[in-house]
């Protein structure tokens, strides 16, 4: 018998567990997205130095950019579905008394939820 647990419960205790990859997350947002913004505005037509290290910057950041999201997803997703790869932790949550559905749902919205909300605060911020 699955227990009456809402999902906003589900959600709150996954991301109790999580609290480091949520810091992680938001610092590198943080950090990358202002950082390539402030290089985009000091772009100017006289100094060609400039100009170089922005090109530079931003040929590396069309490499950097999707590997830090493909690396961040990776992360995520493991660390969200962790308790699949132990034994005991399988048990213990195999063991509560919640629809197999609504903790995927749980996991999944809370992971889409660290990526993002990082994310557009710093589309905001720059």
């Amino acid at each position: 018998m699955t227990s009456q647990i809402s999902l906003s419960k589900l959600m709150k205790i996954d991301i109790k567990s999580r609290t480091w990859l949520i810091v992680l997350s938001t610092a590198v947002q943080l950090i990358l997205g202002p950082v390539v913004g402030l290089f985009s505005l000091t772009t100017s037509v006289g100094q060609k130095a400039e100009v170089l290290i922005n090109q530079t910057f931003q040929v590396e950041y069309a490499v950097v950019g999707p590997l830090i999201a493909i690396v961040g997803a990776i992360l995520v997703a493991l660390v969200g579905f962790r308790f699949l790869f132990s034994k005991r932790m399988m048990d213990l949550y195999g063991s509560i008394p919640v629809s197999r559905n609504r903790m995927f749902l749980a996991v999944y919205i809370d992971s889409v939820l660290i990526y993002v909300i990082p994310f557009v605060c710093s589309i905001v911020i720059t």
